[in-house]
């Protein structure tokens, strides 16, 4: 199937494909982005690190002539803690996360089509029970774009 891209969708795939970015190679702590999935759960082991990006329900606060959305995503990180403890594993997934999506000396991750990505919350739902060798984290972000009103693929 061949579809025409909303704004929104224009967005997702392109933090979609900035999250492959979060490699050690260039600078972060984790190998994130050695597999990104979107909108699925995390659970293949043999393919870890991994992350996940997540759009989520969005809210439009109208403007004239404007749609003025704000946009819901949450992005997972799942890995291996080995040795390590998993919350410090954990933390420095987080902190790759919130440094890809929010540096703004980085790439505008929203393919300039976003006014804004704003850091909302995150960190650990659960630490690893004993016998467990992955540990997980999970940052929300609200991302601020507009189109015209009644067309959601043009700006």
């Amino acid at each position: 199937m061949s579809f025409t891209d909303t704004i929104r969708e224009q967005i997702i795939a392109s933090i979609v494909t900035e999250v492959a970015d979060i490699r050690t190679s260039a600078g972060y702590n984790v190998d994130l982005g050695s597999t990104v999935k979107r909108a699925r759960a995390l659970h293949d082991k043999d393919k870890l690190p991994s992350v996940a990006v997540f759009p989520q329900v969005e809210e439009n606060v109208p403007l004239p002539g404007k749609n003025n959305m704000a946009m819901i995503i949450r992005i997972e990180g799942l890995a291996k803690f080995g040795t390590e403890n998993p919350s410090v594993v954990a933390e420095a997934m987080l902190g790759d996360i919130i440094k890809r999506m929010t540096d703004p000396s980085l790439t505008d991750v929203c393919g300039g089509l976003a006014e804004s990505v704003q850091y909302t919350e995150g960190g650990l739902d659960d630490y690893p029970a004993e016998g467990q060798y992955t540990v997980g984290v999970y940052a929300i972000f609200k991302v601020n774009y507009k189109t015209k009103i009644g067309n959601p693929y043009s700006q």
